[in-house]
């Protein structure tokens, strides 16, 4: 985590997924809960928090079969998710079956790539551990405004809580507690 003059910002690296994260209550955390209780004077032991992120995560072609049982469908990623306090994946898809495929003008005409999936995706994602999305991507709106309003439609009732897209910059940008 980078916290440097801003927000707190996690960054990856190539660390092993046993590195675990040490947290503990900062010194007016601390103050705050010895004023209102003097019944111990040891402060809390720091506890491990281990975190799981999964990038690029679609359901494309072969895929999609995985939605035949949402419940069992991500089974192998299960011990992975099991393991963690807290996971979270970039789906790299719209949340839609409908709409058409945006241009993409940006990018290489011969190399562009189109993703999306129904509400199914977050129920396989829900039941294999994982406890949110990102859709801030470059395929969060491959389908255009109509698939950008199913995303939006299946954000409100999802499973798990999808990040990174809203209504307006405001809730796009709005962190999830």
């Amino acid at each position: 985590v980078d916290r440097g003059n801003g927000p707190a910002t996690a960054r990856s690296s190539p660390t092993p997924t046993d590195d675990a994260v040490e947290v503990a209550p900062s010194p007016a955390h601390e103050s705050a809960r010895s004023d209102r209780s003097q019944s111990s004077t040891e402060p809390p032991a720091p506890r491990t928090v281990r975190l799981a992120f999964g990038g690029d995560v679609m359901f494309e072609g072969d895929l999609r079969d995985l939605f035949d049982e949402p419940a069992k469908g991500l089974d192998p990623i299960m011990a992975a998710t099991a393991a963690a306090d807290f996971t979270m994946v970039n789906l790299e898809a719209a949340l839609t079956n409908r709409g058409k495929r945006d241009p993409k003008e940006l990018e290489d005409a011969g190399n562009r790539y189109h993703f999306r999936t129904g509400p199914s995706a977050l129920e396989a994602l829900h039941a294999a551990g994982v406890d949110a999305v990102s859709v801030a991507n470059n395929h969060g709106v491959d389908f255009g405004a109509q698939g950008l309003a199913d995303t939006l439609r299946i954000k409100a009732t999802a499973p798990i809580p999808v990040l990174g897209v809203g209504r307006d910059r405001a809730e796009a940008f709005t962190p999830h507690h």
